[in-house]
């Protein structure tokens, strides 16, 4: 009984520490996916830890979860750099994006259920109302995404949505680039079961994207071509 009550306690520990970085990396993503924190700025860990009001131990493991995703650098002795995103970035992106959902399309149309479609339905009416069209395209992917059942692709296609959405959130010339009967034609190929349809409108989509990003910023080294 002794030793048992001994190793509760440690268990528990081990349990919180994963949890607390957890969510420190989600709320300082949410920074810096919403412009909160501009390219340039310096994050500091002890800064951070006593908004907080934690320790610096889970806050160096979230800042350094960001530095391996590519959103910050490390500045020695000084702090972490949030790392600037090109339009170039975006279009190397959007070519990862087409190859890999378009396989998770194909794949979730043998999958995907009603509560799932009617959730994308949704999603699309209301970008088209006017809601916040990039956070409701990042929802409909996740969602696709996931139907998919693979897990490995799922976390890909999510951090490839991350890093695309810091240069299109702060955009303006950007900001109507998620809506359109694109998404309508997927989300019809998903509900009837059609893999090869799902497939290439989940591709057109996202080379559609590409392109604006391509015209709207015509130094980004690709032609504006599909």
């Amino acid at each position: 009984m002794s030793p048992a009550s001994k190793n509760k306690p440690s268990t528990g520990t081990h349990q919180a520490k994963p949890r607390l970085r957890d969510t420190v990396h989600e709320k300082l993503l949410e920074r810096l996916l919403s412009g909160h924190y501009s390219p340039g700025d310096v994050l500091v860990e002890k800064s951070i830890a006593e908004e907080f009001g934690i320790s610096k131990s889970p806050v160096r493991e979230a800042l350094q979860r960001l530095v391996v995703s590519g959103y910050l650098r490390v500045l020695p002795r000084t702090g972490y750099l949030v790392t600037s995103v090109s339009a170039a970035d975006v279009v190397e992106l959007a070519h990862l994006r087409a190859l890999l959902e378009g396989e998770a399309a194909w794949q979730a149309a043998g999958r995907i259920g009603p509560n799932e479609v009617k959730e994308l339905r949704s999603l699309v009416e209301k970008a088209e109302a006017g809601g916040d069209g990039l956070a409701l395209n990042r929802r409909f992917h996740a969602i696709i995404a996931h139907a998919a059942g693979n897990s490995l692709a799922e976390e890909m296609i999510t951090s490839l949505l991350d890093r695309a959405e810091r240069i299109l959130r702060n955009d303006p010339r950007m900001a109507d680039s998620y809506t359109g009967p694109d998404h309508w034609r997927i989300i019809e190929s998903l509900e009837a079961g059609d893999r090869e349809g799902a497939r290439t409108w989940m591709r057109k989509h996202i080379v559609d994207i590409r392109m604006q990003v391509e015209l709207s910023y015509p130094d980004s080294g690709h032609p504006a071509e599909s």
